[in-house]
This record gives structure tokens, C-alpha cells and sequence, in this order.
């Protein structure tokens, strides 16, 4: 019988692993017009082992894994505060422009971004669903203002990320043109001392 369990992400642990995933994810350009397009992944999404642990480091003590009793990891969600952006040199570690990371770098500093919830090939989104509600339960505890997440529009759209979004409260508040690829802004509020969250504000101004 597999069980699965939910742990905290442990960069020299995991990035290995991690990144396997990560790769096995990818969806290139030239497959989005293909008759078995996938509906989840990442579009293209390029970064080395080393600019991927680079994040990890940064979302050590927000980041959560999925994995099953052999050890391997079958789901993570890798988020950082906003702050994180600019402190852990993340701008820098690819050659071309993160637009992602340069809009969100001057929105709300005590946000949190969700950069990547990976979902292993034929895992049933119930039980990802399970690592998502552990995430959440976490950020209240956490006392963020909120969350933002990117998930992909145009050319090729993450039909699962937006169903699982919707499900989870968060709702659309913005988009990021880049070169190629459109990704809608989607962000949830959490908590805010003293007035009404507004992510559309708190964000992306």
C-alpha cells in the first residue's frame, strides 16, 4: 500500500529530485499545437539546477513536498516571500528577464509567491489538492498578507493550475506579457492587520 506524506522542503535534500520533476514537466513551443497537448506543466520554463536551487534556498521555510514511502517526491509547491526577490539575488541567476519576478519584485513585500506547484504525471489532483491545503493552513499561521501565483494564458493555457486556483479562493488580478508566453496574475488574500486586503492594490502597485 502507498502512503504518501506531506514534509517541509529541504533544499540539500531535495533539489535533486526537485528538479527531475521540474524537467519532466516542461512543455516546449512546438508541442502546444500537437494533438496530445498537456493540460499542466510549465511553458518553457528554463532554469538550470543551480538557479532552481537558488530558489529552493529561498523558499526553504515556506515550501512543502509530496512524497511517498520510497522517498520520491510526487508533488512540491515552492514559494518565497516577496522580499526574497531582490535578497536572494533571484533577478539575476538567469540570461534573459524573469517578467514575473521584476513586476512582483515592488508589489507587497509581505506577500508570498507561489513560483512553482509541480504535480507528478498521472497523480491524482485530489491527493496534490491534499499538499495545497497544507500550504494554505501554513500561510495563516505565517500571518502573510496573501498569495500570487502566475499561471500561464496564451499561447498555451494551464487549464489544471486555473481550476485548482478558482477551487482555492484565489482569483485573477493582473497579467505579465512576455516575450512569448502571456501568464495571468492570480493572488488570494490571507490576513492584513487593520483593513481589507485588496490584492489588485496590494500587489501590483
Amino acid at each position: 500500500m502507498v502512503m504518501h506524506r506531506i514534509r517541509n522542503l529541504n533544499p540539500g535534500w531535495d533539489s535533486e529530485r526537485v528538479f527531475e520533476l521540474f524537467e519532466k514537466l516542461q512543455l516546449r513551443p512546438e508541442q502546444v499545437n500537437s494533438r496530445d497537448v498537456p493540460k499542466t506543466g510549465f511553458y518553457d520554463y528554463q532554469l538550470s539546477p543551480e538557479a532552481l536551487f537558488r530558489r529552493l534556498e529561498a523558499g526553504r521555510d515556506l515550501s512543502l513536498v509530496l512524497e511517498d514511502n520510497q522517498g520520491r517526491i510526487l508533488a512540491y509547491l515552492l514559494a518565497y516571500n516577496l522580499r526574497k526577490i531582490d535578497s536572494a539575488g533571484l533577478l539575476a541567476e538567469q540570461g534573459h528577464e524573469d517578467f514575473v519576478l521584476s513586476k512582483l519584485r515592488y508589489a507587497n513585500p509581505r506577500a508570498v509567491y507561489i513560483d512553482q506547484f509541480a504535480i507528478a504525471p498521472g497523480l491524482p489532483v485530489f491527493i496534490a489538492g491534499r499538499l495545497l491545503d497544507v500550504w494554505i493552513n501554513m500561510m495563516y499561521g505565517e500571518k502573510v498578507d496573501g498569495a500570487v501565483c502566475a499561471i500561464p494564458e496564451s499561447p498555451w493555457q494551464n487549464q489544471s493550475s486555473r481550476r485548482i486556483a478558482l477551487v482555492q479562493g484565489f482569483e485573477r488580478c493582473g497579467k505579465v506579457d512576455e516575450i512569448s508566453l502571456t501568464l495571468g496574475l492570480w493572488a488570494k488574500p490571507f490576513w492584513k492587520r487593520g483593513e481589507c486586503f485588496n490584492p489588485r492594490e496590494d500587489f501590483l502597485n
